[in-house]
């Protein structure tokens, strides 16, 4: 009988419904900064594209990322992969740090090269055409936002050239976490990054109201049966309000990734984690060292 009973709650097939709840939508924004602590930092972000970024502050940069996730604790720990900070490094060394920086440099003495330039052709039109013109006033409220710019830049590169002199210059990457559960937007925090993996937790400390967890064995367990469930859009503005269902042969947008494969008895079996599957056995090794 007991042995009965336990075939049951292996194989027996749980609620759709119920594992949808535990799938939440992840978002970060992550940057580097320069010189913690230090008078002197700067933000760099968007690394990875080529085209570096640097802003004066966390809240003007805006590399995001917005994937899936899965509830495994009744204390909101989340599970979901390193690419909601795009697999970065915790800190950049010395020497690559002074190429990015020159790139910065030589990128935003361009613009405002550009921008005077441009500047110069405003101030012609300023002085052959008055208010009675057709547009006027459009074109000097552009005229003074392209002033404005390059007054922030100007700032900005005697900011780079400052910090460049710095002779132990550090970075330190530095993330904005938070999950969406229903309706509900939670601020958290990442407290482990591992295998591929990462581990957040809200800041309250537990599970959200209406919301499920699913089962992580330390060892691993089976796949049979076993569905994607997570966000399937590609963030931002064509985010969808809920999770859904997915199977081996359907299309996959960009959110899918961190979805969780759980299986016919409801139990997380796998992770999404770019093209691969993350195994349930990494999923528990990574879990046990939170």
């Amino acid at each position: 009988m007991l042995v009965m009973a336990a075939l049951l709650w292996v194989y027996y097939p749980a609620d759709s419904s119920r594992r949808l709840v535990a799938v939440c939508r992840v978002k970060a924004k992550s940057y580097y900064v320069l010189n913690p602590g230090g008078k002197d930092t700067l933000c760099l972000y968007d690394l990875q594209s080529g085209h570096p970024k640097v802003a004066l502050r966390p809240e003007m940069t805006d590399d995001s990322v917005d994937i899936s996730g899965v509830f495994v604790s009744n204390v909101g720990h989340v599970l979901t992969t390193d690419s909601l900070v795009r697999r970065q490094n915790d800190t950049i060394d010395a020497s690559r740090l002074k190429q990015i920086l020159q790139q910065l440099d030589t990128l935003t003495t361009h613009k405002i090269v550009r921008h005077k330039a441009e500047l110069e052709e405003l101030d012609d039109y300023a002085r052959t055409h008055t208010v009675v013109d057709d547009g006027y006033d459009a074109v000097m409220s552009y005229r003074d936002s392209i002033g404005h710019e390059v007054l922030k830049l100007d700032t900005l590169l005697q900011k780079i050239k400052k910090v460049s002199d710095n002779k132990k210059l550090t970075a330190k990457l530095c993330h904005t976490v938070s999950v969406q559960a229903a309706d509900t937007l939670f601020a958290a925090r990442i407290v482990l990054r591992k295998d591929g993996l990462a581990v957040i937790q809200l800041n309250e400390g537990r599970l959200p109201h209406g919301a499920a967890r699913c089962s992580v064995y330390r060892f691993g367990t089976y796949r049979f049966g076993a569905r994607l469930f997570a966000f399937n859009d590609f963030g931002r503005e064509t985010a969808g309000a809920n999770p859904v269902e997915l199977g081996e042969s359907d299309a996959l947008c960009p959110a899918t990734e961190g979805g969780a494969w759980i299986n016919a008895s409801g139990h997380l079996s796998g992770m999404r984690r770019g093209k691969d599957r993350g195994s349930s056995w990494q999923i528990g090794r990574t879990l046990r060292a939170v």
